[in-house]
């Protein structure tokens, strides 16, 4: 079994100037605080978190960690620029690539490309607001084999 987990940053500041820069409001901040705790209830806590670099993105990040390691969970955290600006494609393309001992992969970014991405595993649409999480498991052994929506089952987590 493999689960993806697709976080989508907290509520930030409003657009405008350089968007990479702009950073999670106090809002923000108390919605990731509430789905890093339901993702652990769930037992949904990541091996590993790619992150987009943007400042949200990070800030959102920061705190799943902070929350997580208080309660001995320790996933590991590395920047992709690829979440960042990219396709639902660019973002399957990473996970193929993830090691196979990592059984749970979060990635941190950005709509409108979660919402692509959890709408083909569910197979309709689904709204992925700000602070959501989507929990993706997939009844296989490797990442090169997540192609397929036949085997999985999505779970939404709302602040």
């Amino acid at each position: 079994m493999k689960k993806l987990l697709l976080i989508r940053h907290g509520k930030a500041e409003p657009a405008g100037g350089d968007d990479i820069s702009r950073r999670l409001t106090p809002v923000g901040a108390k919605q990731i605080q509430s789905i890093a705790r339901k993702v652990m209830d769930a037992g949904d806590v990541p091996d590993k978190i790619y992150t987009s670099p943007a400042v949200r993105a990070r800030e959102t990040s920061e705190i799943l960690m902070n929350i997580w390691e208080e309660e001995r969970h320790f996933p590991s955290l590395q920047d992709a620029g690829i979440v960042y600006r990219t396709t639902a494609d660019g973002l399957l393309t990473l996970i193929l690539g993830a090691p196979e001992t990592y059984n749970t992969v979060a990635l941190v970014g950005h709509n409108p490309t979660m919402e692509h991405l959890v709408s083909y595993y569910k197979g309709s649409p689904v709204p992925i607001g700000t602070g959501y999480a989507a929990s993706i498991s997939f009844d296989i052994n490797k990442w090169k084999d997540i192609s397929s929506r036949q085997n999985s089952t999505v779970s939404i987590y709302k602040p």
